[in-house]
């Protein structure tokens, strides 16, 4: 594994707990959801193995 890609990995992951929180916290905030983007965001920026590892990963905190 690469450092550095896990790394980002474990960014990329804690930014979607991040905004599954900011949807509980304020409701009225964001009026839709932001997950998709960062769904497509780590598939595009970590690839699709990396980018798997960010999403599993951020479901078990979500």
């Amino acid at each position: 594994m690469n450092t550095r890609k896990l790394a980002m990995t474990s960014v990329m992951a804690a930014l979607m707990c991040l905004a599954g929180m900011l949807l509980h916290w304020f409701p009225g905030l964001i009026p839709f959801s932001v997950l998709p983007v960062l769904v497509f965001m780590a598939g595009i920026i970590l690839g699709a193995e990396y980018g798997a590892m960010a999403i599993f990963s951020s479901h078990i905190f979500i």
